[in-house]
């Protein structure tokens, strides 16, 4: 893993390039990683702490998300942009601006955590204090991640996750042998494992950041001006992805909640391909649109890969589901659940397709188109769900999230089609996605 230069100017395009190979081995290492965790918890506890592990996991991750909106994502589309500005400025105001997001994340979760502590169920209190403990740890992991493959080094990145996996899988391990296992417990793991991961981080790049009061006025300045809109969008879809879970737990049960997490998990198999695609894609997109490059031809060839993959995955979970819970939860509590599974299955499918048309608008800073399409998407999720889930339980929940999908990504691909039609005719400035394909 080589250092950057401290000297360099150049766009970090030029430090290197996120072979697509790596980017996707790199994030089927992650996910699998992930995968395990549920698989070990829920075979060491049951339906009922996978559930609970599940709701605190959700919490963590709607932090990440902030970051992401504020810190990792406006950092990977303006460094793209703005080779005229020292790296390790950039950096060491993103350092700046992720100790201001991790410390104010903090104090909201501490507020929400004493007023709602009186009216939680007792199960839940352990995991709710350690989501206060490992968050930070989670968030700097993150930032890590995109960090990296921002600066097209996805090799160096590959060998931080391989550390940070390895610990949790390990660690895991140890607990289900000497029969520790709680929720609180494996997220403990969890987030000591990514803490790991940024430790590491932090001292192969020591001598990168550079700290300058003005510079990291204007892009922390930048950043929020840009993430604001990405705030509400990734929260929404988080709350849109975990809604269902939330809803179980307030209309049905704990053991409910285990059950459409197990489901959900396996459908994470899909996750090496999406998220890698997507890893790969927003630092591409970004740096054809800083450059001015046509990048149609990509995103309809991506389109088109993620849409076969995707639909022979969905395939094989329908066909398949009742064999795939039993394979890899075979506890009783998980029994006759593959129906969730299928649809849940369709809904990766459903999401897949507007997925790419999500980074290409990213990249052209069109945040607000994803937070309309992420606006639709929850309201659809909370009237399906508070008509099903009473009725159908975690099936209703499934059903739910694929009638969200099903409309987020509708509004996704057709606001991206109009958008690149009106820059087409001279309507907006870039012309990054107008120009003619051959």
């Amino acid at each position: 893993m080589s250092e950057d230069s401290s000297n360099s100017k150049d766009s970090p395009a030029s430090a290197g390039s996120n072979s697509k190979f790596v980017v996707l081995c790199d994030q089927g290492l992650v996910s699998a990683t992930n995968f395990l965790t549920s698989v070990i918890i829920g075979n060491a506890c049951g339906a009922d702490l996978l559930g609970i592990y599940s709701v605190g996991f959700s919490i963590v991750l709607l932090s990440m998300a902030v970051e992401s909106s504020l810190v990792s994502t406006p950092f990977t589309i303006f460094v793209q942009k703005d080779s005229s500005r020292h790296l390790g400025s950039r950096f060491g105001a993103a350092l700046v601006n992720l100790s201001i997001i991790c410390i104010g994340l903090s104090l909201i979760q501490a507020i929400a955590w004493l007023i709602a502590r009186p009216f939680l169920d007792v199960s839940y209190l352990s995991i709710f204090s350690m989501v206060l403990v490992t968050s930070p740890m989670l968030i700097a992991r993150g930032f890590v991640r995109k960090f990296m493959l921002a600066i097209f080094q996805a090799g160096g990145l590959l060998v931080l996750d391989s550390i940070a996996c390895f610990a949790q899988i390990i660690g895991l391990a140890l607990l289900a042998y000497y029969e520790m296992m709680t929720p609180a417990n494996a997220l403990l793991v969890v987030g000591t494992s990514n803490l790991l991961s940024f430790v590491s981080f932090l001292v192969v790049k020591r001598k990168l950041p550079r700290f300058a009061k003005q510079e990291i006025r204007e892009q922390i300045s930048e950043d929020w001006s840009f993430g604001k809109w990405l705030v509400g969008e990734q929260t929404l879809n988080l709350m849109s992805v975990y809604g269902a879970p939330w809803l179980l737990a307030l209309l049905m049960d704990s053991r409910a909640v285990g059950i459409f997490a197990a489901c959900f998990s396996i459908t994470g198999l899909a996750n090496p391909i999406l998220i890698g695609l997507g890893n790969y894609l927003l630092p591409r997109f970004s740096n054809d649109c800083a450059n001015e490059n046509d990048s149609r031809q990509t995103y309809w060839n991506f389109m088109s890969i993620t849409f076969a993959l995707m639909s022979i995955f969905a395939v094989l979970c329908f066909v398949f589901a009742n064999e795939l819970l039993v394979v890899f939860y075979p506890e009783k509590s998980y029994v006759g659940y593959g129906m969730v599974l299928a649809i849940l299955a369709i809904r990766v499918l459903v999401g897949s397709v507007g997925m790419v048309a999500h980074f290409a608008l990213l990249a052209m800073q069109k945040p607000k188109i994803s937070l309309y399409a992420s606006i639709v998407c929850i309201t659809i999720l909370l009237i399906c769900s508070l008509i099903l889930i009473p009725e159908y339980g975690p099936l209703g929940g499934a059903i739910s999230c694929l009638a969200a999908a099903v409309a987020e990504s509708l509004v996704m691909i057709i606001s991206f089609q109009i958008y690149v039609q009106r820059k087409g005719t001279g309507r907006t400035g870039s012309q990054s996605f107008a120009k003619p394909i051959n």
